[in-house]
């Protein structure tokens, strides 16, 4: 049997992946689509976006993408008078080895910014739709009452919400870049663990009433097997997520602590929300198939 162009390991399913890759592309669409709903996006799925912002933090060869994201939605946070970014304003490309026109295309599937017209110059660019989303939500809570509290706890989940749904159409886009060119492209593995690993825990689960909070710890070490993580990116993963290191320093992602045997671990309460919102999503999938 032919094996799956993304993890290698299991057969094909559908579209050349096995069926937990295939739940992964899937997934992360269904995050992607729903997010682009902007004001009637569901809220348990946005909710939990903050769990993913750490994954390309530092994660050298998809830095270059992930910063030209981040920099090219700050040029826009920062210039209320502009809709527009010139090429001159993405000098910022000097600081990576990644050639620009894999950026501008990255920038462009991410919907950062729109794809120009035929016929248009090609040296000015203007806002997509994932940056007016994002700015919109951004500058409402950069510009509030001073005498409100609350704002700067509504500022931090607004940022890592950003974060956290770059991460997910990053990982997305390279996905199906892996996909249509399998022996030219690299893969995310460090966050296609950590999706894959997700997907086991919803598969296990499909039918229970609820998604329990706890999973064993072998579970997400048997994805960074199949993905063939070293060993210092499966500790540092782990470290990531119980908020041991300075990208969110005391700050848990994905799970809410560890067992003192350290062979279990629990997954926080916006992740279960998100999970089994996941998971009705597959289940309506496979009702329409059946229809």
């Amino acid at each position: 049997m032919i094996k799956c162009k993304i993890c290698q390991k299991y057969d094909i399913y559908d579209q050349g992946l096995c069926k937990y890759c295939y739940d992964v592309r899937f997934y992360l669409r269904e995050i992607i689509d729903d997010y682009f709903k902007g004001p009637y996006s569901d809220d348990d799925i946005v909710n939990a976006l903050g769990n993913f912002s750490w994954i390309y933090a530092g994660y050298p060869r998809f830095w270059g993408y992930y910063n030209a994201i981040i920099n090219t939605i700050y040029h826009f946070i920062m210039n209320i008078d502009k809709d527009y970014i010139t090429e001159n304003d993405l000098r910022y490309f000097e600081f990576t080895k990644v050639d620009k026109r894999d950026i501008l295309i990255i920038l462009f599937e991410s919907k950062t910014l729109e794809i120009p017209k035929p016929g248009l110059t090609n040296t000015v660019f203007k806002a997509g739709e994932l940056t007016k989303i994002l700015v919109k939500k951004i500058r409402n809570e950069l510009i509030t009452d001073k005498h409100d509290k609350s704002n700067r706890k509504r500022f931090k989940r607004a940022a890592t919400e950003m974060f956290g749904i770059v991460s997910i159409i990053l990982t997305y886009i390279l996905m199906e870049k892996k996909l249509e060119e399998p022996k030219n492209q690299w893969l995310p593995r460090k966050a296609l663990s950590v999706f894959l690993t997700l997907v086991h825990i919803i598969l296990k689960h499909y039918n229970d009433p609820e998604i329990p909070k706890e999973f064993s710890r072998d579970l997400l070490d048997e994805q960074h097997s199949v993905l063939k993580l070293t060993r210092d990116g499966r500790l540092r993963i782990m470290l990531e997520m119980l908020g041991l290191t300075y990208i969110t320093p005391g700050k848990t992602n994905i799970i809410s602590n560890i067992d003192k045997d350290q062979k279990s671990l629990m997954l926080n309460d916006e992740m279960i929300l998100l999970l089994e919102r996941l998971r009705e999503r597959r289940r309506e999938r496979i009702r329409t198939r059946k229809r």
